[in-house]
């Protein structure tokens, strides 16, 4: 019984570090958001967003929702559009442009012609953007995901 207790602990012990190893070499052939040489010209396209949040200061407080896209040139430079619901007053089809950057760590801001301001979580294929907007009185985090094929060599 002793042997036999023994060798199943011995296989279990086996088994767990070769998951380990398993998952490291799962892990190594990500990409690396550290190592990542990110920039502008990684946003490139059309991007579809949704979300939802609170604004919990000044005259419009309370609930909102917004759903549109967002075209980035690669440049720094972005057009969006966009359909707002504030406290269930609705602004349809609202186009805005702004200004991004991306540093080569993949994080970045953007600021918008209408005043809102989100700092930025890149993946390192830019397909897909991880955002929190910093405008005092708001509360919203959200990503939005790039649905326009990229061309090689763009």
């Amino acid at each position: 019984m002793k042997n036999r207790t023994g060798m199943v602990i011995l296989s279990l012990a086996l088994a767990l570090a070769g998951a380990g190893n398993a998952l490291a070499a799962e892990d190594s052939t990500a990409p690396d958001a550290a190592t990542a040489r990110c920039s502008e010209a990684m946003l490139r396209g059309t991007y579809l967003f949704a979300n939802d949040g609170l604004i919990v200061s000044g005259s419009d407080r309370g609930p909102f929702a917004n759903a549109g896209m967002d075209v980035y040139d690669g440049n720094g430079h972005v057009r969006s559009v966009y359909t707002l619901s504030v406290n269930g007053r609705i602004s349809r089809f609202v186009r805005v442009t702004g200004t991004y950057t991306v540093n080569p760590d993949c994080t970045g801001t953007a600021r918008y012609s209408d005043g809102t301001r989100y700092d930025q979580f890149v993946a390192p294929d830019g397909s897909q953007i991880a955002f929190v907007q910093t405008n005092r009185g708001a509360v919203l985090a959200a990503s939005e995901s790039r649905v326009t094929a990229r061309r090689v060599g763009d």
